[in-house]
């Protein structure tokens, strides 16, 4: 009794010498524990130990009546993970936690620590405990193990063809772990460029070869062949309206009206030389709109026609499709004039204006439309007109070798023509003596010895293309035969 009294005391006088009444093993009797780790409850102790069991399990024992509470602390998670051992009194960790989740948590308690409890000396940790913080010291931030860290570095050489680049001010988070790239995207480029590389490139049979070039070819012919057919049709369509409208006219007037409209303004909305320079080209241009919008709606005329106003109400841009129409049909719409001009108007003389108008338009204009059947037809009713003004015929000949317009069996053809009028009269067998001495005169004379000029010129240019021709002949004669002779047998 008296030893168990003295165990007593002494228990007793430690107990109080730090300041609390609660009994605790002689291990943990630390200012540390006491302070921090230990809530005391009771200050009765006999000097029994209890045995190991719950904590929470409430007994008759005096030396059960106190309570263990566990302190939010980082430096005793640490130590707990660190040890591989936990105290009965916490509660259970998750058994694994990313190290991101558990950075954040040890922060959020650190900065909870501060702003709660005053701060202590890093020094404080469970006694005899050595492996404390120290086995924190250099841990690889990773659960990878060495032999997935292998095969990834083996999936990242792949990728070295393609390096990344990092936008202008990106900055990497050092405490990121995560790649940008997902193992997924990373493992399906690696596969599929094993694919890629494996995989036997197709090869044509060379025996069915000729026969797809030749299906190929057959497409593509009878797509050009379509396509030339629809634009074909197209302008006859063309070209059967516009001179039936020619046709359709019950004056000169008219007829030259029809042609301005339908005609001439139309290319004048071509827009070959920019915006219509001249007072004719607006007005041309106005009748031609002026019908358009006659005839069509304003939906129909944008959605067709492809036209575009611009501030001054003025048509300046056609479509493809006009420009193709009028490149072709152009011509043949002012012979058609000229044709049918002094046919049903024997008396008007407005058709010789045609060529006059058709400068109006500008060089480009002139340049698409004129030839040298034009020029023809206008030589001929010029000298049907006027037939002793001859000198008008020689200028219209000069004009024609100035634009290069070649001379043709037509017009060597009226200057012959020309020529046997002028014996006839000159020889008194036809007109009586007043257009004998008329034809006789200086003038007249001098205009026929110019007339002959240009008939002795077409006939050397005749001869020439002709003995051109022939030696072209003959030239590709000769190489026919030399690649016959050197063509195997």
């Amino acid at each position: 009794m008296l030893a168990r009294a003295s165990r007593g005391g002494t228990a007793t006088r430690c107990s109080d010498a730090w300041g609390s009444s609660t009994l605790l093993p002689f291990l943990y009797q630390t200012h540390t524990i006491q302070r921090r780790h230990f809530q005391p409850t009771t200050a009765h102790h006999d000097g029994h130990e209890q045995a190991d069991g719950d904590p929470n399990q409430s007994t008759s024992s005096p030396t059960s009546s106190f309570r263990i509470v566990p302190v939010n602390t980082s430096s005793f998670r640490m130590v707990a993970a660190s040890s591989g051992t936990r105290s009965p009194h916490t509660s259970p960790r998750p058994p694994t936690r990313p190290p991101s989740s558990r950075r954040e948590r040890d922060r959020a308690d650190a900065a909870e620590d501060h702003r709660g409890r005053p701060r202590h000396p890093s020094t404080d940790h469970v006694p005899f405990d050595r492996s404390g913080s120290a086995g924190s010291i250099g841990a690889p931030k990773t659960t990878i193990t060495p032999g997935e860290k292998r095969v990834f570095e083996k999936l990242f050489t792949l990728k070295k063809d393609k390096p990344r680049r990092s936008k202008p001010g990106e900055q990497k988070d050092d405490d990121d772990d995560d790649d940008d790239e997902s193992v997924e995207s990373i493992l399906e480029s690696a596969v599929s460029r094993i694919h890629a590389q494996e995989r036997p490139a197709k090869e044509f049979p060379a025996a069915l070869k000729p026969m797809a070039d030749e299906a190929r070819a057959r497409r593509e012919r009878q797509s050009a062949d379509a396509k030339e057919a629809n634009r074909t049709a197209a302008i006859q369509r063309e070209l059967d309206a516009t001179n039936a409208l020619l046709d359709a006219a019950t004056s000169d007037v008219e007829l030259l009206r029809a042609l301005e409209t339908h005609v001439l303004g139309r290319v004048v909305a071509l827009n070959l030389e920019g915006t219509p320079k001249s007072e004719y080209e607006r007005d041309v241009f106005r009748l031609h709109i002026r019908h358009r919008r006659k005839i069509r709606r304003q939906k129909v005329l944008a959605r067709t026609s492809g036209f575009v106003n611009d501030r001054t109400g003025m048509l300046t841009v056609a479509n493809q499709d006009d420009l193709e129409i009028m490149t072709v049909n152009f011509p043949d719409h002012l012979l058609h004039y000229m044709t049918i001009s002094p046919e049903k108007f024997p008396g008007s003389l407005l058709s010789l204006n045609l060529l006059a108008l058709l400068k109006r338009l500008g060089p480009a204009a002139f340049a698409l439309g004129a030839t040298t059947q034009l020029y023809n037809a206008h030589l001929r009713l010029l000298y049907s007109k006027f037939p002793f003004d001859l000198y008008a015929v020689v200028e219209v000949l000069e004009e024609m070798d100035r634009a290069v317009y070649p001379f043709d069996d037509d017009t060597e053809a009226l200057l012959v023509e020309i020529l046997r009028d002028a014996k006839k009269y000159v020889q008194r067998r036809e007109g009586g003596p007043a257009l004998e001495v008329m034809w006789r005169g200086a003038k007249m004379t001098r205009a026929l010895q110019r007339v002959l000029e240009w008939r002795d010129e077409m006939g050397k240019r005749r001869e020439e293309a002709a003995l051109k021709r022939v030696r072209e002949e003959e030239t590709m004669r000769e190489v026919a035969l030399e690649v016959g002779a050197l063509s195997p047998v």
